[in-house]
């Protein structure tokens, strides 16, 4: 199995140590992979994305900020 494939599987995504999925990341230069786990109606279930590189901090920040948005937007909502 090539490194691209191993990251374009959820299943070999979970079943690798982190070290080597960092490893596949560096070895093709991804600084992100993202993976969205979707039912048969191609409905969204959830997702998963790994950071690798001098940029991580920053895109878990947003991430955050994101995440601080939605939950201020659901409190909105429920008031």
């Amino acid at each position: 199995m090539t490194v691209l494939q191993r990251l374009a599987s959820l299943e070999q995504i979970g079943q690798s140590p982190v070290a080597q999925v960092l490893q596949d990341m560096g070895a093709l230069g991804a600084n992100q992979v993202a993976i969205t786990v979707r039912d048969d109606s191609d409905t969204v279930l959830g997702g998963l994305v790994c950071l690798h590189g001098p940029n991580a901090q920053r895109y878990m920040q947003a991430i955050d900020a994101v995440t601080r948005e939605i939950e201020a937007e659901e409190q909105d909502r429920e008031q």
